[in-house]
């Protein structure tokens, strides 16, 4: 509830995320699409949702970080956890 109330008071920020299923729904999706774009967004590729975004956002925060990754320094670290 705390989180909640710090954004509508607007001293905590929240970052969008494309979801299929609901976004489509949502009078903000085109503020929220440009955003998403301009940032080159993870959760603009399928099924790589907010979750999955959070869970690699220290090492890849973006779709060009993603396509510049080592995918044998990510295979070794994948097989770490």
């Amino acid at each position: 509830m705390k989180l909640a109330e710090k954004i509508v008071g607007r001293s905590q920020q929240t970052s969008p995320a494309y979801s299929s299923s609901h976004c489509k729904l949502c009078h903000w999706l085109n503020a929220c699409l440009r955003q998403l774009t301009a940032a080159n967004d993870l959760t603009l590729i399928p099924v790589l949702g907010r979750p999955k975004r959070y869970a690699v956002m220290d090492e890849i925060a973006s779709i060009e970080d993603l396509a510049k990754i080592n995918l044998e320094i990510a295979r070794a670290t994948i097989q770490g956890y």
